[in-house]
């Protein structure tokens, strides 16, 4: 993310790209992104 941040940063964020997606799949792709987020928070713990 680096690249989309003047004067640098972006080394803790992630940019989705979904302007080309159904609102199906956008919903499938937050459900699929949450899950590995709390899989990985748990893992942490």
């Amino acid at each position: 993310m680096s690249d989309f941040c003047i004067g640098g940063g972006g080394e803790h964020q992630l940019r989705l790209s979904c302007s080309t997606l159904t609102q199906d799949q956008i919903v499938e792709g937050v459900r699929r992104l949450a899950g590995f987020i709390e899989q990985e928070s748990a893992a942490l713990d």
